[in-house]
């Protein structure tokens, strides 16, 4: 399918006139080099966006040193840009809901640990629990059964 009905963006137009290319009618030459300004503006977005994140995290780092060592150098559009982008760490604390209470837990690695041990736990219990389903190979009996010796 053609392209030509397709509007045509500003850079597109312009590459297609210096290149002598049809911009009014069907041209397999046409779509293509379209298709190549797409995507070289879409991997040319991708890498300006990544670069903004990483200016912007760089720029927090920044604050975050003066902050903590030389706070009266900090203009006040710092100060106020580092205010605006604190946020509660989601890897702190985990919300637990059980009917209308709400609790924060704030999570250590032994109670990870702990809670890894009690699914676990839970999991062979649930294993063990099951009964043979006596069926063939064709069932994947040989692989599921947890009965059946390995």
């Amino acid at each position: 399918m053609s392209m030509h009905k397709i509007p045509l963006t500003e850079l597109e137009q312009l590459g297609l006139e210096k290149h002598k290319l049809s911009t009014d009618k069907p041209s397999q030459l046409s779509d293509c080099f379209r298709l190549g300004v797409q995507h070289a503006t879409q991997s040319f977005n991708d890498i300006v966006i990544q670069l903004c994140k990483e200016k912007n995290a760089l720029q927090a780092e920044i604050d975050l040193l003066m902050l903590e060592f030389c706070p009266e150098e900090m203009t006040q559009y710092q100060i106020e840009n580092w205010e605006q982008h604190q946020v509660v760490s989601t890897h702190s604390k985990l919300i637990i809901t059980t009917g209308d209470d709400v609790s924060d837990v704030v999570w250590t690695e032994e109670k990870l640990e702990e809670l890894q041990r009690v699914v676990d736990k839970i999991k062979k219990e649930e294993q063990s629990s099951k009964q043979c389903c006596e069926g063939g190979p064709q069932w994947g009996h040989a692989w599921d059964c947890p009965k059946c010796p390995d």
